[in-house]
């Protein structure tokens, strides 16, 4: 299914009228959006399976390796296997950003797209930025379940 829609924007995105004149390189720069896309799509897939298990594992009310520090604590491979997931789904972004802005440039994109594109990665932005504040949240706990206060 998400291979048909990325074709589907693909196959759109070559079709459409543009205010850009289609120059020889547009072909190129439409395979590295597609390849891009790809990428993203697959980061972030990776990025929810990680935000699951982290959540699973390291919750501090239901979590199985929530105590184990070699799973949940800074350095535990849960964590780093969920932040090196943040890591890989930003860097496909901005991969696929750079990418569609080449096309931009080359083949040409109606604004209408180009305006929806935005509004999804702001609203990206901002899930991100609450899934970010949970993670502290977590961690926070985490460290207090660790460090009990003394009375």
């Amino acid at each position: 299914m998400k291979k048909g829609i990325l074709a589907g924007v693909f196959l759109s995105i070559l079709a459409m009228p543009s205010k850009a004149e289609f120059t020889d390189s547009c072909g190129l720069y439409a395979q590295m959006l597609w390849t891009s896309a790809s990428n993203y799509s697959s980061a972030k897939s990776t990025y929810e399976m990680e935000k699951s298990t982290y959540e699973s594992a390291c919750n501090s009310s239901y979590g199985y390796s929530k105590n184990d520090p070699s799973a949940c604590g800074q350095y535990g491979y849960v964590i780093s296997s969920y932040n090196d997931a943040i890591d890989q789904v930003n860097d496909a972004k901005h991969e696929f950003e750079s990418a569609l802005n080449n096309v931009a440039n080359f083949c040409g994109i109606p604004e209408s797209f180009y305006q929806l594109y935005h509004k999804q990665g702001s609203e990206l932005k901002s899930v991100i930025s609450e899934l970010e504040a949970k993670v502290k949240k977590l961690e926070a706990e985490n460290n207090l379940l660790k460090n009990p206060a003394k009375n």
